[in-house]
């Protein structure tokens, strides 16, 4: 038999697990300073029909199953690139999304999921213009800032700190470990 050996392939597959979740964790940090963006309206024409289609069928009904609905409804509909013009038009999908658009899309649909339970929670996207990896701020497109989600509850004080592009990247989608200054956060 020729090729790796399945102990030679679980061993690259743990090392590029550790190896990224090391960098999940430790390596990438949003910090100040953070601004909120006008938090979407909701999605018209074709992208709002299939939100809410995608929310009859699902019918969240909780803060924790919105939170869940609106990741995995943005990552069924956005892949991570950078090669494209950002647009806010989801009516074609799936198709390419950066930071901009898979925070943007989230909050839309998060929003929209809590507006149809009655619930209290609102998710405002984050722009954040110190994104650096290890420290360092790296001289690529698109890796200088980053924009996340703040999903912010009045009913119980709670903030949850999500990064949709993450999630989409395996990574998970909590991000307060991730984000830097939090108190430089100002909701409108």
């Amino acid at each position: 038999m020729s090729g790796p050996s399945a102990k030679t392939f679980a061993l690259g597959a743990v090392v590029v697990a550790a190896v990224g979740l090391a960098l999940r964790f430790a390596g990438v940090t949003f910090g100040a300073p953070h601004e909120i963006l006008p938090t979407p309206a909701g999605l018209t024409g074709r992208a709002g029909a299939d939100l809410d289609r995608a929310l009859a069928e699902r019918s969240p009904r909780d803060r924790t199953a919105a939170v869940a609905f609106a990741l995995d409804y943005t990552a069924r509909r956005l892949r991570f690139g950078l090669g494209h013009p950002t647009s806010l038009d989801f009516s074609r999908v799936p198709r390419q999304g950066n930071c901009v658009e898979y925070a943007y899309l989230f909050a839309a649909a998060f929003n929209a999921a809590a507006a149809r339970a009655h619930l209290t929670a609102r998710a405002f996207r984050v722009h954040s213009d110190a994104a650096r990896v290890f420290g360092m701020a790296l001289p690529l497109r698109g890796w200088t800032d980053h924009d996340w989600t703040l999903v912010v509850d009045p009913a119980d004080g709670t903030r949850l700190y999500l990064d949709p592009t993450l999630y989409d990247a395996w990574l998970g989608p909590w991000a307060a470990t991730n984000v830097r200054d939090k108190g430089a956060i100002r909701l409108p």
